[in-house]
């Protein structure tokens, strides 16, 4: 695979689910592009973040097995949403159904606040995931 393109390329010839495993791999491949190589090809990027939040709608029960790779997921899709304001809302979106489907927690108005002491004991021991839910807007 090379760059954004050649990345793009593979993951359009896998299918609508990919298995956990390649999931990861492709998230892992995502987030070695930055600003420059985004903004050359930003449809590309966003669609394939896009695909990979569909994704791992299938993989939801495996997802706490990979927790490190999501939450890395998450950080980075945060520090690239200061990069295009145009997507805020999309990725703050993925970011949220990322933060919800890794603990598997059904969030309703009488939930929310256990919900929410989950989330910051699980998330204690890494502070930039912690920063980025709870300090950085």
């Amino acid at each position: 695979m090379e760059g954004l393109i050649g990345l793009y390329e593979a993951l359009s010839k896998e299918g609508t689910f990919l298995d956990i495993e390649k999931e990861c791999h492709y998230i892992k491949c995502l987030m070695n592009f930055w600003e420059k190589e985004i903004k050359e090809h930003p449809n590309l990027f966003f669609d394939m973040v896009e695909r990979i939040d569909i994704s791992h709608q299938q993989n939801v029960f495996e997802a706490p097995s990979y927790r490190e790779v999501y939450y890395n997921f998450a950080y980075y899709l945060m520090k690239i949403r200061a990069f295009f304001p145009e997507q805020k809302d999309f990725l703050g979106m993925v970011v949220e159904n990322i933060r919800a489907e890794v603990w598997q927690v059904e969030i309703s108005i009488k939930d929310f606040n256990s919900y929410t002491k989950l989330i910051r004991r699980e998330t204690a021991s890494i502070p930039e995931y912690n920063l980025l839910f709870w300090g950085a807007g």
